[in-house]
């Protein structure tokens, strides 16, 4: 299963930021912003499968993949940030090999396009979760 953050934190940017929510929930503070999804994905039963609207829930499987505003890298760069590995993808949409998706099942103020190479299915994910995770802190020299 892919890892969630906290209900009521908005999507991070980067990692700086998830560290700081981090930070910041261990106090009990609040922090998050409104100009993206407006929650991530939670844990309860309404939740854990495609809800009205979603095609189906794939998982990013990369660190850093750039959001796009259109089905294609001639559309800008969101203005949220990346997706972070293992971020949940709900899917909305298919244009050739470009996937229209949120990161809630509820969300219904934003949506962005990511190519479908980029995203794993929950059990292509759970086979690679270990070598996906190795690799990304090797890249961040952890490992």
């Amino acid at each position: 299963m892919a890892p969630m953050l906290s209900k009521g934190y908005a999507r991070p940017v980067n990692g700086l930021v998830l560290m700081l929510i981090a930070w910041a929930a261990g106090f009990g503070l609040s922090c998050g912003s409104q100009t993206g999804p407006s929650e991530p994905a939670g844990n309860s039963a309404e939740e854990t499968g495609p809800g009205e609207g979603v095609l189906e829930i794939r998982i990013c499987g990369r660190q850093g993949v750039n959001i796009r505003t259109g089905p294609g890298t001639n559309y800008r760069k969101d203005r949220n940030g990346p997706l972070m590995l293992g971020e949940n993808l709900h899917v909305l949409e298919r244009k050739g090999d470009w996937l229209r998706f949120r990161v809630t099942a509820k969300d219904t103020g934003w949506s962005g396009w990511v190519r479908q190479d980029f995203t794993l299915t929950e059990q292509e994910y759970e086979q690679r979760h270990d070598e996906l995770w190795e690799a990304f802190d090797r890249s961040q020299g952890i490992r």
